[in-house]
């Protein structure tokens, strides 16, 4: 038994993790996919509307004026997009909203959301369980509990 021990350690960290890496990360996409019925409501949640008005007049003040998206001129009035802290014009990808739809972006940003959570756990349980001296393939069901 001990050679087998030496011999799973001799193996670089890398091929170890890779059918436990893909298989948690084809369940945090069926978990993913199974909540996209959710996403599918997107247009008719009403806190959503919100978010895809910033959205909407970000994109159009980006493509139809060619100006930085400082101003949402549709709720009361106006109100700041730039500097609003639930504006999505902060983040990494918010090129891609410049590409989709407002509705089919929400969708691929939830989506990668997940994806970046999901592979932020698997890391962070398997760092963990080889700290405590465990055996990584309990990290899927980190995942999946997440």
């Amino acid at each position: 038994m001990d050679h087998d021990v030496q011999a799973n350690n001799s193996r670089p960290w890398w091929r170890m993790l890779w059918p436990w890496m893909g298989s948690s990360l084809l369940i945090g996409l069926a978990l993913a996919i199974a909540d996209a019925g959710a996403l599918r409501a997107v247009e008719a949640s009403p806190d959503w509307d919100r978010h895809l008005s910033y959205l909407e007049a970000s994109t159009r003040a980006w493509l139809a004026y060619r100006e930085l998206p400082f101003w949402n001129p549709f709720p009361c009035g106006g109100l700041p997009i730039l500097a609003h802290p639930e504006s999505s014009v902060w983040s990494p990808f918010y090129l891609a909203s410049l590409l989709l739809s407002p509705v089919g972006f929400i969708r691929w940003y939830v989506a990668v959301h997940y994806l970046i959570a999901a592979l932020g756990m698997w890391f962070l349980a398997t760092r963990l369980l080889r700290r405590v001296g465990l055996d990584v393939r309990a990290a899927p069901l980190a995942v999946c509990l997440f």
